[in-house]
């Protein structure tokens, strides 16, 4: 993989990506039953639909009172269609257009999401069984049936739901409803689009595991869902089957929006210090909200909000904080603690943990960030330790320096992640097995000296210069990046079957490569004299001295197990 491609992804362009899977234009009735008729966009011929009929784009279907349709495209994406529903294809891409009633999606995995219209709001979904149902209003809400669900507005807002959470889309098209938990034992059971077809969804199974998931959360007290709370209101005049959701009015939507908005005005003003759980519920936002606190306009999270965060023991004999996630990090969710201006970490040990999860059953999606948009400062010599909360990210909207701090991550990946600057000196990173270390900053410089970094994939992102001196490397991959130059010196690598470096200029000292190696520069040449102490030529791949291949000069390996080529 070329090294540019390493750079994190925006959520927003990924479900961009997946809603561009293969088309949708021909689908197959699978099952039809009572009044199912399809329109003709350009005839405006009305016939019945039936069984084994090809449906084709941008033909509408239309369904009556106690109706039901399901097609199946050649990828085996099922579509079932409710009583009283109106919807089609876009002629080209996944884009379904749903005029009224609810519908069911089920896309085998990879197979791409789609993006939903309705009279007024549209959203890229990503999901692999969800029931979408339009709004009187023009909107439409989002219900998970089983894995997690990404939508995402066209002005860049986006919202990821977990198995059980329906995601309401405002009729506006710019902002999300409130995301709510409704109880998924009854809705499936009461669902026509689950339960009254002739065959069961391929992915029942799955949905099945996410009701027992979730009455174990509501049998513990964790979770109360939102119908089954007294102040629940009724579906809205007209809905055809409880297939969604609870509807909640505009009026109600729109107060909830104020409040919150409200909330976090209030939260990022404040400061806040952090001796342990559970959080200050004034700054707690448990469901996922936009803000600015990262750095990225409109990111979407869910976590602790306030202005400089402190996380410190409470009393000065203490030596460590301990946090518990056990509530707050299902297996495919996130969780985020941000200051909207520094946050600090003033503790020798910071233990990082939930108790319900193994790094066997969190996704690879779900995990813990720590950010501050103006900065992070963590007290030199400080451990920070995580056991069972997924990916770790500590991220800073500015610079970060860390002075012989060490991060220890036993369930997954770890990530430091700088807007500026970025500089790690003495400590070390370590990811679980099998999981990897990325060190990134988005323009500024890499400076990682004496370091120890362990990880499968051990990975150096520099938006600018990148230097690593001494220390060392045990990765399986290791891969370094720069926009502009790089030095690499003195660092100890093991373990490496494959190293790719690119830059403007690499300039190496005091290394043993091993495995594949791939240098660019933007020459795409070697300088002369290698291995010689010659002065560094800009634009070339530089072997100062001690550039070894397996204890031999590494000059001699080069168009062998050695490539160097110029920068795509």
């Amino acid at each position: 993989m070329h090294m540019r491609s390493l750079a994190l992804a925006a959520i927003p362009a990924l479900l961009a990506a997946a809603a561009q899977g293969a088309e949708l234009e021909r689908t197959i009735f699978t099952q039809v039953v009572n009044q199912v008729r399809v329109v003709g966009a350009e005839t405006r011929a009305i016939v019945p639909a039936k069984l084994q009929d090809e449906f084709n784009t941008p033909d509408l279907i239309q369904t009556g009172p106690r109706s039901l349709a399901e097609l199946t495209a050649p990828d085996k994406t099922i579509t079932r269609v409710g009583s009283n529903t109106i919807f089609s294809y876009a002629k080209r891409g996944r884009t379904v257009n749903l005029q009224q009633g609810s519908v069911l999606f089920h896309s085998p995995k990879g197979k791409g999401g789609g993006v939903i219209r309705t009279k007024a709001a549209s959203a890229s979904v990503l999901g692999t069984t969800l029931i979408v149902s339009a709004s009187v209003d023009g909107g439409f809400k989002c219900v998970v049936l089983e894995g997690k669900a990404e939508l995402q507005m066209p002005n860049g807002n986006y919202r990821i739901a977990r198995a059980g959470q329906a995601v309401y889309v405002m009729a506006t098209g710019e902002q999300f409803g409130p995301t709510v938990d409704v109880n998924l034992e009854k809705l499936v059971d009461g669902s026509n689009l689950v339960q009254e077809f002739d065959k069961p969804l391929p992915s029942l199974p799955k949905v099945n595991e996410a009701v027992e998931r979730q009455k174990q959360d509501i049998d513990k007290g964790r979770l109360v869902p939102h119908d089954d709370q007294p102040q629940n209101l009724a579906p809205a005049a007209g809905a055809a089957e409880p297939d969604a959701a609870p509807t909640i009015p505009s009026s109600t939507v729109t107060q909830t929006i104020e409040a919150l908005a409200d909330r976090l005005t209030r939260a990022v003003g404040t400061d806040l210090t952090i001796s342990g759980t559970p959080f200050n519920t004034d700054h707690l936002f448990t469901e996922a909200v936009n803000s600015t606190v990262s750095g990225l306009n409109k990111t979407s999270f869910k976590g602790v909000l306030g202005h400089n965060i402190t996380i410190a023991p409470a009393a000065a004999t203490s030596s460590a904080v301990s946090l518990d996630f056990t509530d707050s990090i299902s297996a495919n969710s996130s969780f985020s603690i941000l200051a909207d201006a520094v946050l600090r970490i003033n503790s020798p040990h910071l233990e990082l943990f939930s108790s319900s999860h193994s790094p066997l059953n969190l996704t690879t999606d779900g995990g813990l960030f720590l950010v501050g948009r103006t900065g992070v400062e963590i007290a030199s010599g400080s451990v920070i330790s995580a056991q069972g909360v997924g990916n770790l990210t500590i991220a800073s909207g500015a610079s970060m320096a860390l002075d012989a701090v060490s991060v220890v991550n036993s369930s997954r990946s770890v990530t430091l992640n700088a807007n500026n600057h970025l500089t790690m000196v003495g400590g070390g990173l370590t990811a679980a097995t099998g999981h990897d270390v990325l060190l990134r900053t988005a323009s500024g410089n890499l400076l990682v000296q004496n370091a120890a970094i362990r990880g499968q994939q051990v990975t150096y992102h520099a938006g600018n210069n990148l230097t690593v001196n001494n220390g060392s490397a045990q990765a399986n991959q290791l891969n370094f990046y720069a926009a502009g130059d790089m030095t690499i010196s003195g660092l100890a690598m093991s373990g490496v079957s494959s190293t790719v470096m690119e830059a403007r200029t690499l300039i190496l000292s005091d290394i043993n490569f091993t495995g594949t190696v791939t240098l660019y520069s933007q020459i795409g040449q070697l300088a002369a004299n290698p291995n010689s102490g010659a002065q560094a030529v800009i634009g070339h791949v530089n072997f100062i001295q001690n550039v070894n291949y397996n204890g031999s000069p590494a000059q001699f390996s080069v168009g062998a197990d050695i490539t160097i080529a110029a920068r795509p």
